[in-house]
Formats: C-alpha cells, structure tokens, sequence
C-alpha cells in the first residue's frame, strides 16, 4: 500500500465561486493534503498589486489568524485578490511554499512558480506561463437527496429537459433589453423541449423573471442565486443539454466537462474598447511587470471554444467534439514543484 503523502497544499479561497472550484478541482488531482483557507478582504484589495507586493493588509483580521505555520508545500490560489497574500505566504515560509496561480494575478508574474493562465487573459508565454484552452472546471453533482428532490419537483416537465444558465453583462459585454429579447425568441424556437431557468450569483435581478415571462413552453425559473436552495448541480445532472450565457468562461467550462451539448447564447458588446495585446512587445512588457494587463477577452475565447467544436452557438446547429483535454503535463509539472 502507497504512502500517504507528506506533502501539503493550500488552496486559497474568496467569495467568486467559479474562482474557487478552479483551485479546488486541480488541488485534488494532486498527491498531498489539501487544507482550504476560506478568506476575507477589507477594501484594500482595490489597491493596485504592484504597490501591494507580498502582504496580507488587504484581509479582515479574522482571516489573518488562519495563515500561520506550518507552511504549505505549495499555494494554490485564483486572481488578483489572493497574489499578494499567496506571495506574502511564500515569504513566511523562507521561500519554501511554491505558488501557483490561476487566471491572472495582476502582479509581476515572476515572482509565482507558476501561472497557469486563459486565451482570455493573452498573457506573455514566459517560462512559468502556461495557457490551456479552458479553465479547470469540474462537473459536480448534487448529492442523493438533493438530486431526488430537484428530480420530484421537475418531473411534470416533458423531455428533452434544457438547462438555461443565466450570467450578466460586464464591460465590454451588454445583457440589457435587447440581448434578453434575442435570447427568449431564441429559446422559443427550441422547442419542443422544457427549460429551467437558473440565475447565477452575478444575474442582475429581474433578467431571469424576464425571459421566463416571454416564453410559450413549459419551464421552470428561478430568478433568484439562493446558495442554500440551488439548482445548478442537479441540473447538470438531469439536464440532456444546456444554454449558457456568454460572460462566465469558468460556467462554460464546467458545463462542458458535462460532456453535455452546450450552446452559448452570445451577449452584446459595448461600441467603443480598449484592447491590446500581452502576447509581444511594449504589451508583454506591462503584463510581466503587473503593471497593467491585457483587457480581458471572453468573447475571442468563447469564439474559439466555438471553432474547436467545443460548443455551439444557440440557433446555429454545430456537429460537436467530443471534449478530452490533455492536462498530463501540466500535472507533471506541478507535481516535480510540489516535490521540489
């Protein structure tokens, strides 16, 4: 029998649920202890990370008490809020706690072993900089009794069962009248199948009441985030396919691995934006040192999760691959850092 492994890992946790499940589903592929660290900020978290450094200024007290020996192996943490406090770690630790981190995080990216990072966030490809065509996003299901009870209450619903997943729109992405008029005559025409209509923790409210209230086939909405009373993970279950919005590139992924087909419902964009690339040059150069990153692009990843048959487009029939990703080397890596 096989060792229990002495190794430990630290995966740090905020209030972004996506970011969360990121971090916790790639800690668990490894050969170690996993502790998480539920933590809090204080509102000094909008302070740049460049003039933050290695800290832990922009936490509550309460979460502070939880950082404190013996060190981790290694930091698993996601974006901006937790680089600070995932290098502050490494410090205390005498440089021993290697860091990986998820996503961006704003900060000069030499000082993490390394960033395992998104096409949306065109990072330079430097040495400790690696991009995957998704983010590493589990599909979990609710347990037995939650699952039964989401079971009783839609089983008036006529199959096939569709889940619609409902986002919101962030700079440069619109989900105002005219995207939730688009989206409901496109829903429409799905028929003959039964939605559920489910809000996420960003929906801005009313959106979901909306849509639900221009449909003309049976379905089930629930306009409000209840984390307590949420049908996301039973719905991935029992759903035959789903319709995702086109701003959560984490919700898209977790569907995906559904092995499910997926079609994303692409919201507006806003007329005038800024973009650059991180990838060469003077761009490169900023995203190295923190100073300023490349604007984030969800629509030029979800188009290219479109080109690789990945997913479709609502209302444009696509003959999907079979999703397989290869995370074999990635896993590798991690694992000769964790030792080391």
């Amino acid at each position: 029998m096989k060792a229990p492994s002495t190794k430990m890992i630290w995966v740090l946790q905020g209030a972004r649920a996506g970011d969360n499940a990121q971090a916790r589903e790639l800690a668990k592929r490894l050969d170690a202890r996993v502790v998480y660290k539920d933590l809090k900020f204080n509102r000094l978290h909008v302070a740049p990370n460049w003039a933050l450094g290695a800290s832990t200024a922009t936490l509550q007290n309460s979460s502070r008490k939880m950082l404190e020996a013996p060190w981790p192996d290694m930091v698993i943490a996601t974006g901006k809020r937790m680089a600070p406090v995932a290098r502050w770690i490494k410090r205390q630790s005498g440089g021993r706690s290697r860091i990986v981190m998820l996503g961006r995080p704003r900060a000069r990216l030499s000082a993490f072993d390394l960033v395992i990072s998104t096409p949306q966030y065109d990072l330079p490809l430097d040495a400790n900089v690696i991009e995957v065509p998704l983010p590493f996003a589990a599909s979990t299901k609710a347990d037995n009794e939650a699952h039964k009870l989401w079971q009783k209450l839609w089983r008036h619903l006529p199959k096939p069962l569709v889940g619609v997943m409902v986002g919101n729109g962030k700079y440069p992405l619109v989900f105002g009248s005219t995207e939730i008029h688009r989206l409901t005559e496109q829903l429409n025409k799905l028929a003959p199948v039964s939605l559920l209509l489910i809000a996420s923790p960003r929906t801005a409210e009313g959106v979901v009441a909306r849509i639900g209230a221009g449909l003309n086939i049976p379905h089930v909405a629930y306009a409000k985030f209840d984390r307590n009373n949420n049908p996301y993970r039973a719905a991935i279950a029992m759903c035959d396919g789903f319709v995702v919005t086109s701003d959560s590139v984490s919700m898209i992924s977790e569907l995906i691995n559904s092995r499910k087909p997926v079609a994303v419902f692409k919201l507006g964009a806003a007329k005038v934006q800024l973009r650059w690339s991180g990838k060469r040059g003077f761009g490169a150069w900023l995203a190295r040192t923190g100073l300023l990153q490349p604007p984030r692009d969800v629509s030029a990843m979800v188009d290219s999760l479109i080109e690789r048959r990945l997913i479709g487009e609502i209302g444009a029939p696509t003959e999907l691959e079979p999703h397989g990703r290869d995370d074999q080397k990635i896993m590798q890596r991690l694992a000769l850092l964790i030792e080391t």
